[in-house]
């Protein structure tokens, strides 16, 4: 049996490993340090994704969502982002949140919608903040660009 410390030795080492691989997909996506590779991008986020890896299960999703490199699914979009979300993931909160509202991948359910990008902004996601401002703005009747500015 492998003692504590050595345990936590390999663990970190596979969360590093997770995050390096993460941090290459996003190079590959971006054009970073190199070509655009949609296709390496797309395989190292399903493979952090696969392992639970949330930012990679947000960016996987918005990738499918996007249709970018891939063609487009929204179901596929919706469980990867909810599995990221289901994390408390800040941004895959902000960005399911629109797939409720819109009933995209899903049913149409503003409230979950409405208490993802809540959820968003109470982990101090600025994005989310804004989104949440404006949309009570809207509700108050007033022109939210007015008040915070744009």
């Amino acid at each position: 049996m492998m003692d504590n410390k050595k345990q936590k030795r390999i663990e970190n080492m596979k969360a590093k490993k997770l995050e390096a691989d993460y941090h290459q997909a996003c190079c590959y996506q971006y054009g970073i340090d190199g070509d655009v590779d949609y296709n390496k991008a797309f395989a190292f986020y399903r493979k952090c994704a696969m392992q639970g890896y949330a930012p990679a299960q947000n960016a996987l999703g918005f990738m499918y969502l996007s249709g970018e490199g891939i063609n487009r699914d929204d179901t596929l979009a919706f469980k990867w982002l909810k599995s990221a979300a289901d994390q408390d993931y800040a941004p895959a909160l902000l960005n399911i949140s629109y797939l409720y509202i819109d009933g995209i991948g899903t049913d149409i359910d503003v409230q979950k919608g409405l208490n993802c990008i809540y959820a968003a902004a109470k982990k101090g996601c600025d994005d989310a903040r804004f989104t949440l401002e404006s949309r009570i703005a809207e509700c108050m009747g007033i022109d939210a660009a007015s008040i915070f500015g744009s």
